[in-house]
């Protein structure tokens, strides 16, 4: 089933025009006739059901009913990710989405060499996170910061921060146990670094910032899987 984020809020019975390019995308591509059935949700992130009517030109949806339905996870999870090549990115933006993630921080990092995004560039990437969260269901398209420095996550407040890193000098204890050991079920923040890593110099104002250091096994990852496997198992400890 056709999921769709409206702008404006829904109510039983109401009827909901859709915007010119939804509408291209409903009569041109999915090639709809009227009476299907489509979900809608709107800006306060409330799912209906809806049955779609069509005229020569236009479509509209009469919203049937709300659904009782939890998609969302129970605390906040951000996802601080050193800008990384341009189809791994988008990849990761994808499957954060999926995972659950609230925001996304692209982050500047001393070892980035990707350049930084255009304006066209931004617009493709909300694109890919809207498109992500219909497909899967989700109540709430999440958000694309802007791009920040390190210094600039590491100074945000009331949320855990988690790096997804070794350190030579000792061994990081493992995603799982680091969890077990922060607040209780709260906003965590996961930061991974760009393909060359992080720098020892970042490395130690993370460690005087007091961030948790955590690891995800004996071997080397590349940073779009290391960020996915992140996201993954904290969202499952989120739900448990």
């Amino acid at each position: 089933m056709q999921q769709f984020f409206v702008r404006e809020p829904l109510a039983t019975d109401s009827i909901i025009s859709f915007p010119e390019e939804t509408e291209h995308q409903l009569l041109r591509v999915l090639r709809v006739r009227g009476g299907e059935t489509v979900r809608l949700v709107d800006p306060n992130g409330i799912p209906f059901l809806a049955t779609l009517e069509v005229t020569k030109k236009h479509v509209t949806a009469h919203c049937d009913e709300a659904l009782e339905e939890k998609r969302e996870l129970p605390h906040p999870l951000l996802l601080a990710l050193a800008r990384i090549k341009r189809e791994k990115w988008e990849w990761a933006l994808q499957k954060a989405t999926e995972l659950g993630v609230n925001a996304i921080l692209p982050m500047e990092t001393e070892r980035v060499n990707e350049a930084a995004p255009t304006g066209n560039r931004r617009v493709r990437w909300e694109r890919i996170l809207q498109e992500a969260a219909e497909q899967c269901e989700r109540h709430r398209i999440p958000t694309l910061e802007a791009s920040l420095s390190l210094a600039e996550i590491l100074a945000i407040p009331d949320v855990e921060k988690i790096v997804l890193a070794e350190r030579s000098e000792e061994k990081a204890p493992t995603l799982e146990r680091v969890l077990e050991n922060v607040a209780p079920k709260g906003s965590i923040l996961l930061l991974v670094g760009p393909e060359g890593g992080f720098s020892p110099q970042e490395f130690v104002a993370m460690e005087a910032a007091g961030v948790h250091f955590a690891n995800l096994g004996p071997r080397i990852l590349r940073a779009e899987t290391a960020a996915m496997l992140a996201v993954g198992i904290t969202a499952q400890w989120m739900e448990a």
